[in-house]
């Protein structure tokens, strides 16, 4: 691997990071094929998730091309991949910006009939007090 053209790149951050945006960028600009985590962890994405050991199978096989950029959460199924990677970018985004994005992500979604998508993100109690604590906490920020 050449330091400044590495050919395994592993995307790693939290939901609503910019994981998958960047990620797509960065595969057209260096012509390396993207494999989103998301197409891994489900048969139907976001609706039925795929059985942990068929993950595992999958990623590894993913990781054992020459070339991929792979974004992902920290999984247990996905450690192949990290230890594979020529490189290993952390995306870290400010609370309020990634609840933004998500309650975006969610209101576009359902707009366009896929309301089930990401669904478990935003029905989570703990979610929805966390993005609303995220936003007064912004509004009292910039007071």
């Amino acid at each position: 691997m050449n330091v400044k053209h590495p050919n395994r790149i592993y995307i790693i951050g939290t939901s609503g990071s910019g994981k998958t945006y960047f990620a797509k960028k960065l595969s057209q600009k260096l012509g390396i094929p993207f494999y989103d985590s998301d197409d891994v962890g489900f048969i139907e994405k976001f609706s039925k998730s795929r059985p942990v050991q068929d993950r595992k199978k999958l990623i590894d096989k993913i990781s054992k091309k020459k070339k991929w950029i792979i974004d992902a959460r920290v999984t247990s199924w996905a450690r192949e991949p990290m230890k594979k990677a020529d490189l290993i970018i952390w995306l870290r985004t400010s609370p309020f910006i990634r609840t933004l994005r998500i309650l975006k992500r969610y209101l576009a979604r359902k707009m366009n009939g896929r309301s089930e998508e990401h669904t478990s993100e935003l029905q989570s109690h703990s979610f929805i007090s966390y993005a609303v604590f995220c936003l007064k906490k912004k509004t009292i920020t910039n007071k």
